[in-house]
């Protein structure tokens, strides 16, 4: 089996055509053209710079700063200041989410994803993916080119060997039993209120089970809707994005069973693959590098990226997992790799 890997370098590459909206890298996240987004979410501008210069200063690496960032949290003596800092990182989330839900509706039928899944098509491949993207880009793809259905619940994903590690714009999860009660006819209208009953406890101590998990297909467009949220699938007070931010070290333990029907998954995957690709996708996090060490002896590494990167990607990978044997470097991205597969 053949096993493709996409990072946000993928989804960045794969929109031919200049749009409004393109998949933003992860260290451009918190750039301040994203401003309005991050403002639906009750962040400001001034707090996105902030943001933005805090992980400069943290040298320079998003997902280290945000992973320092919530491990701090425990270290904090006032539950007030804990409660904050939680509450931070809901608004992320949903910062993120609310971004990349956006970006999936830039999909069009230019995009190089379907070029790619059309080529794994006539090729008549055994394939798998693990997108760390949370945008349905690739999603949206693989319905088109394939027919396939991605909705009801994780394992649409399973059975199509397509794993999502940090979570998709399209996964959300019912609020606890004991979450804070919103009446069905009280603001009703009121998207912000519930919103905000979402960001105050979406990351309070006890874990989210995702057995109260809700897939909906990547192409609906009443996700986009902020009445959504309303939904009575969520028993009309708000959902939780199921969005994993970027950290290093993800936050599995919070989504209790995610780990297990998602990332064990991946592990399984990998131990199928013959030969794996790496595609805009610099393979730093924990979750890759577990996934990874599922690897059979003599399985070839491929990475796709831009100039010299692809060769340091390639070392590092290898570095840290030996048994994978050194394949093709291709270092003039995505497009290029795609017109020559």
């Amino acid at each position: 089996m053949k096993l493709y890997i996409f990072g946000a370098g993928a989804s960045f590459a794969s929109q031919k055509e200049m749009v409004g909206l393109k998949p933003p890298l992860v260290n451009d996240l918190f750039n301040q053209e994203y401003g309005r987004y991050a403002q639906d979410i009750g962040i400001s501008t001034d707090e996105l710079i902030v943001a933005k210069k805090e992980f400069i200063n943290h040298g320079g690496s998003l997902e280290r700063w945000l992973t320092d960032k919530w491990n701090n949290i425990e270290n904090l003596k006032q539950e007030t200041s804990k409660d904050a800092e939680r509450v931070e990182f809901a608004k992320f989330t949903f910062y993120v989410w609310h971004l990349l839900k956006e970006v999936s509706k830039q999909f069009t039928p230019q995009n190089l994803y379907i070029d790619f899944l059309l080529k794994l098509r006539k090729k008549d491949l055994d394939f798998g993916f693990i997108n760390f993207n949370y945008d349905t880009l690739l999603d949206r793809a693989y319905q088109k080119v394939f027919g396939a259905i991605l909705s009801g619940g994780l394992n649409a994903y399973v059975k199509c060997k397509y794993i999502k590690p940090h979570g998709s714009v399209n996964w959300f999860i019912k609020p606890r039993p004991n979450d804070v009660s919103i009446p069905i006819n009280d603001h009703r209208s009121d998207f912000k209120t519930r919103l905000n009953g979402a960001i105050s406890e979406m990351f309070k101590p006890q874990p989210i089970s995702i057995d109260r998990m809700v897939v909906e297909n990547p192409q609906v467009g009443y996700i986009h809707d902020w009445n959504y949220l309303q939904n009575e699938k969520f028993n009309y007070k708000f959902f939780y994005p199921l969005v994993l931010l970027p950290l290093s070290s993800k936050l599995y333990q919070h989504f209790d069973g995610f780990y297990e029907k998602v990332l064990l998954e991946g592990n399984n995957l990998v131990r199928q693959a013959d030969e794996i690709f790496l595609i805009g996708y610099r393979g730093e996090d924990d979750a890759i590098k577990e996934m990874l060490s599922s690897a059979k002896e003599g399985t070839i590494l491929n990475v796709v990226s831009r100039s010299d990167s692809a060769n340091k990607i390639m070392e590092s990978v290898c570095g840290w997992c030996p048994q994978l044997d050194r394949g093709k470097v291709h270092e003039k991205g995505f497009l290029e790799f795609i017109e020559n597969y």
